[in-house]
């Protein structure tokens, strides 16, 4: 996924997954995941180049199930910022069901 986010005088910042399949992940409750599973981001900008990222929401608490979100966001010498999502979906654990068959 690529954010292209046009600021003022033909400035541009793009803000890129490195793994775009990996916009959303899915992890069980109680695993870890945090810099070292994340795949990060990659910002550049027409004026800068190479931009330094900020990742915030890392590690991402997986103690309990939800939709965690991590955040990347670059900011460029003219204090011009774009921020990009990833949603880490921290899945219950599998209960029991019971199926019922017949009238009761």
């Amino acid at each position: 996924m690529l954010l292209g986010i046009e600021i003022g005088e033909g400035f541009a910042i793009r803000l890129q997954l490195i793994q775009i399949r990996q916009q959303v992940v899915t992890i069980n409750v109680g695993d870890t995941y945090g810099s070292a599973e994340d795949a990060g981001a990659t910002a550049s900008d027409n004026l800068d180049g190479v931009l330094s990222v900020v990742t915030t929401g890392l590690p991402v608490d997986s103690s309990t199930a939800g939709t965690k979100i991590v955040t990347y966001t670059a900011t460029d010498s003219q204090n011009l910022s774009a921020s990009i999502s990833r949603s880490v979906v921290v899945a219950p654990p599998w209960s029991a069901v019971q199926v019922l068959y017949g009238s009761s």
